[in-house]
């Protein structure tokens, strides 16, 4: 698996954290608006409503980082992004076709649960990435919740309220059509061991190793179960301690992990 097809990857799964960044920014273009009485709403919203404004997609997000433990092993990682990508999908649709101050209230509370892709993201990137580039692309995700603050101060600043909605809804669609391209986390599928999944695409998205017509099971085998070896030379290993060990152990204790490998060896044309 490429470096490049990482990066690509990582930039896919953190364009949410863009949309993201855009709605946490979008109340401060649009207070002055809803304050005015040229507002496009039905009324004039108070100064209550207001601090609710920008204070209730935070409000949501604590309400349901606690369950995205849950979502992100149900689902899988890609799922989960897919998922609460959605979410912003649907709260855009209500901020462009709704003008109720109250419905605009609650398209911010859903905005604010899809604030968990952050730990989506985080998860997905540190199971998908390589060694040499993990640390980089993790930090990605900060940069992209920053540019999304900056795109919409410069959509509020440039653009009509209607056209600035429209474009953060257009993004989304965009993340979304850019979500079904990328490839679920390799060690995920391993950990959960579905059958469905094609032998040819689990080998691609597994981390790239040095690989020779020598290659036996057991070699790919103990690559797999001992991660942990270069635990002192990644900075990350604390992070993933408690993944890698859960990991092991169910390769340890599943004898389909074994068959799988079994019959990837009888194949020759999966060798570089």
């Amino acid at each position: 698996m490429s470096i490049v097809f990482q990066v690509l990857s990582t930039a896919i799964v953190n364009f949410g954290g863009m949309i993201v960044g855009i709605f946490y920014t979008w109340p401060s273009s649009t207070i002055g608006l809803f304050t005015s009485p040229n507002t496009p709403l039905n009324r004039v919203m108070t100064e209550t409503e207001i601090s609710f404004l920008g204070s209730l997609p935070s409000i949501s997000a604590i309400i349901v980082t606690p369950f995205v433990g849950i979502i992100i092993d149900s689902l899988g990682r890609k799922w989960s992004c897919i998922v609460f990508s959605l979410i912003q999908l649907a709260s855009w649709v209500i901020i462009t076709t709704c003008a109720r101050v109250e419905v605009i209230l609650f398209a911010m509370f859903v905005c604010g649960l899809s604030s968990c892709m952050f730990i989506v993201v985080t998860i997905y990137v540190g199971e998908f990435c390589e060694n040499s580039v993990r640390g980089s692309m993790v930090s990605a995700t900060m940069i992209f919740f920053g540019t999304g603050m900056l795109v919409s101060y410069l959509m509020g600043g440039l653009l009509d309220y209607k056209t600035m909605n429209y474009v953060g809804l257009s993004l989304t669609v965009l993340g979304l059509v850019l979500l079904s391209t990328i490839k679920e986390s390799p060690l995920y599928l391993l950990k959960y061991g579905r059958e469905q999944v094609k032998h040819s695409k689990l080998l691609e998205a597994l981390p790239t190793i040095s690989i020779s017509d020598e290659i036996s099971v057991p070699a790919v085998y103990n690559y797999i179960l001992n991660i942990s070896v270069t635990k002192d030379q990644d900075r990350g290993w604390r992070r993933r301690k408690h993944g890698i060990e859960r990991l092991e152990n169910c390769i340890q204790k599943t004898e389909e992990a074994k068959k799988v490998l079994k019959q990837l060896a009888e194949k020759r044309d999966w060798l570089p």
